[in-house]
């Protein structure tokens, strides 16, 4: 679980089309569970390894509105991000104690998709909005053996005026 916290702008390029770019502050990361063995293979302990990443992201979006009566403005979005890394921890939590270390492997960029859908709740340029979105990474979070991605389901609320 993280956060999003940022900023963005929307240019109406056709009536029901427009184009939003933003600039946010994203937390994503892993949970992993894993288990420790001695040099006989027997179980020693158990935990769990956490992998913490803060981003600056910036995503343009394309934004369609779905048009309907009254006070609330549903629309679908979808367009690329850049991410640009912060920050990098790691943390193993286990049986055997804590330990954490920053992450020097991680790319220092992220490219992703962003599509999803929203709602707009008032009339005029003023109101509330909320979204829900899915981040689907598109590189790879680190050049290891490994290949994961940054995937995640992002709720918004925010306001226009």
């Amino acid at each position: 679980m993280g956060i999003v916290v940022g900023l963005a702008m929307s240019y109406d390029l056709a009536p029901g089309f427009s184009l939003q770019p933003e600039l946010l502050y994203v937390q994503q990361g892993a949970k992993n569970e894993y288990e420790e063995m001695n040099e006989m293979g027997e179980l020693i302990g158990s935990g769990d390894y956490i992998m913490d990443l803060d981003y600056i992201q910036i995503p343009v979006l394309a934004k369609v509105d779905l048009p309907v009566a009254g006070s609330v403005l549903p629309s679908i979005i979808a367009g690329p991000a850049i991410a640009f890394k912060i920050n990098a921890e790691g943390t193993y939590e286990g049986s055997t104690g804590d330990v954490s270390a920053d992450l020097e492997d991680v790319n220092s960029t992220n490219l992703s998709l962003i599509v999803g859908l929203g709602l707009k709740l008032g009339a005029g340029p003023a109101g509330v909005n909320v979204e829900v979105r899915y981040n689907y990474g598109l590189s790879k979070i680190y050049d290891g053996p490994i290949d994961i991605q940054n995937r995640s389901i992002q709720g918004l609320v925010g306001f226009s005026f």
